[in-house]
């Protein structure tokens, strides 16, 4: 349309005039700063013409290596790309099938179509496959480190080797033969599930889940764990992990860390023994008595404490407050229909809360105020006080089971007559005990 046209102010003056005319048509006037807009559009649309478009030509006779180190160079200087970037795009030079196996398993993780990697708690992207072959394969938690091993970078010359690139891949394709195996990923999943930890919503850190795969491979290949105590150990540590965030800051230098402690581990047994070490380290007396209910003085909707407590209430088997379901049949994703089958209630509701004179969320959305019942309960508690709602609701909670039923949802007894303060104090403390109940049952008994 503009070809060969003319960027004289006649020519621009036109347009808009002709623009103008077609508006007044329409019964409307175009202002001077819309007349000044399309002015400058069709002046941007006649200057594309003369747009240089940057273009880097490389020699035919380039070898693999020349090419993906302009790629990275070329990127780098644009958009930052992150290491896993860097380390798909070598894969993608020197071994393509690689990365289509890579790309398959993740396609199939987001689709229930035969035997995929399909489930409903973690679709990893390329990058979260690419973060587990270097910490599995290469021991190596820093991508620039392992980016340059795929390389063949030979750290005691300071030089790369063709020869030492070459042993790298074909060691990458032994490792991405267990990582993307079926069986092996789902039985992995399974561990997760073990942990309480049943739905997507519930996952609070995929760093977590990266790592502990590659814990579990660590334990399943490495030093032959049976099945059973392996999948009970990463269900423990998963939960441990989770609930106190330990990858959440630095988790390249946490799981470096993780993985020279493990160079010197061969069997089983000493495998296990240094992760309960780890585990035991973290989870002290104090942490559950002192940190944790601190942790839980919280209005945020997605804390690794709160999903810890989820996670314990499915371990533990407990029934939705107010109900004969259990929250773990309600935490399912196929429970869900157009309405979330279980829903998060203020034990204190919000309405009354700003009668007594407590009108800000982050004191109203206390996680210690909140529990987990039927959506179709929770419609019904609208504004009024727990004492009078309860008169109503404790009808459905029979004599023999509130104790448990009270226990489970960290509720003191006589709660509903508290006074807002203590009743949160109180609560928070009891959820910590919930947390650390569901964790003990963890160590009791063998994960079937």
């Amino acid at each position: 349309m503009f070809l060969n046209e003319s960027r004289s102010f006649k020519y621009i003056s036109e347009k808009t005039q002709a623009i103008a005319d077609a508006r007044e048509k329409g019964g409307a006037a175009l202002h001077a700063d819309e007349k000044e807009l399309i002015a400058q559009k069709i002046m941007d649309l006649l200057s594309l013409g003369d747009f240089n478009i940057p273009t880097l030509e490389i020699n035919k006779d380039a070898d693999e290596e020349s090419v993906a180190d302009i790629f990275v160079r070329v990127n780098s200087g644009g958009k930052p790309l992150s290491q896993d970037d860097f380390i798909l795009t070598l894969i993608s030079v020197y071994w393509y099938e690689g990365r289509q196996k890579i790309e398959d398993f993740c396609r199939g993780a987001k689709l229930p179509i035969g035997n995929s990697a399909y489930n409903f708690l973690f679709q990893p992207s390329p990058t979260h496959i690419v973060r587990v072959a270097m910490n599995f394969g290469f021991k190596r938690a820093r991508l620039r480190y392992a980016y340059m091993m795929l390389r063949g970078r030979d750290f005691d010359k300071k030089v790369y080797s063709a020869v030492l690139r070459n042993e790298q891949f074909n060691e990458l394709k032994n490792v991405l033969d267990k990582i993307l195996n079926i069986q092996v990923w789902k039985n992995f999943i399974r561990c997760i599930e073990a942990a309480g930890f049943i739905s997507s919503k519930l996952i609070s850190s995929e760093n977590a889940l990266v790592y502990s795969y590659v814990l579990y491979l660590i334990g399943k290949f490495n030093c032959g764990m049976n099945e059973a105590p392996l999948r009970q150990l990463i269900a423990k540590w998963f939960f441990m992990a989770t609930v106190t965030g330990y990858y959440t800051n630095s988790h390249e230098s946490d799981m470096e860390s993780d993985l020279a402690d493990l160079r010197t581990i061969k069997t089983g047994g000493a495998f296990a023994d240094l992760l309960e070490s780890k585990i035991a380290a973290v989870f002290t007396g104090d942490y559950f008595e002192i940190t944790l209910p601190k942790a839980l003085a919280n209005s945020v909707a997605r804390t690794p404490s709160w999903f810890g407590y989820c996670a314990a209430l499915n371990i533990l088997n407990a029934k939705v407050l107010f109900s004969t379901l259990h929250t773990r049949e309600l935490f399912s994703p196929t429970a869900n229909g157009t309405k979330n089958a279980l829903e998060r209630h203020h034990l204190f509701p919000k309405a009354y809360l700003a009668k007594i004179g407590i009108t800000d969320d982050r004191d109203r959305n206390q996680q210690g105020n909140f529990a987990f019942i039927e959506w179709s309960d929770n419609i019904e508690i609208l504004d009024t006080s727990p004492a009078e709602y309860m008169k109503s609701y404790r009808a459905k909670i029979s004599p023999d089971e509130k104790e448990s039923v009270y226990a489970d949802h960290a509720l003191p007894d006589g709660w509903e007559h508290l006074e807002y303060t203590e009743f949160l104090r109180q609560r928070r403390s009891l959820m910590a005990k919930v947390i650390k109940r569901g964790y003990e049952r963890l160590i009791q008994s063998y994960v079937q």
